[in-house]
């Protein structure tokens, strides 16, 4: 199995929000000598980023409160998991359907509607988000050793 430089084990359901499913999971990798864990969840980068320059705390707060307290709540649950992991010499991935973003943004974000209200695809604002939204990812989770994404469409 050395053979291979990456031996991962894959959590491909809600057990990757549970700390004991996490914890079974390293104990396995260890056992059978693999050496990564990916957590699969289609929308999993948005479960725990909400990029702080579109979505600061005081705009959380005033309008999704509910959604912030989760947000948090998780973000803070994927760090422990990444300094768990990083502990135990596991490298940590994401993995996502695709990178999209929440519906909240059209509503804090106007300009990216076309005249006839459709989303304009190529509007320069998208690439600035995605810069956004990956470089905060890697901020508040700098063990994650990448992100696998596969590139569909809604």
């Amino acid at each position: 199995m050395r053979s291979f430089p990456l031996r991962a084990y894959e959590i491909h359901s809600p057990r990757m929000w549970q700390q004991s499913q996490i914890d079974m999971a390293f104990d396995f990798i260890l056992k059978h000598d693999m050496n990564a864990l990916v957590l699969h969840e289609n929308a999993l980068v948005d479960e725990i980023i909400f990029p702080d320059r579109y979505f600061s705390n005081e705009i959380l707060w005033k309008n999704w409160p509910v959604r912030r307290q989760g947000l948090l709540y998780r973000r803070d649950y994927m760090q422990k998991v990444a300094r768990e992991a990083k502990r135990r010499n596991i490298q940590l991935f994401f993995e996502t359907k695709e990178i999209y973003f929440d519906m909240t943004l059209l509503e804090l974000q106007p300009q990216v509607r076309n005249a006839d209200g459709s989303i304009c695809p190529s509007h320069p604002f998208w690439k600035e988000f995605l810069r956004t939204k990956m470089e905060e990812l890697v901020e508040r989770i700098p063990e994650l050793s990448g992100l696998i994404v596969s590139l569909g469409t809604q």
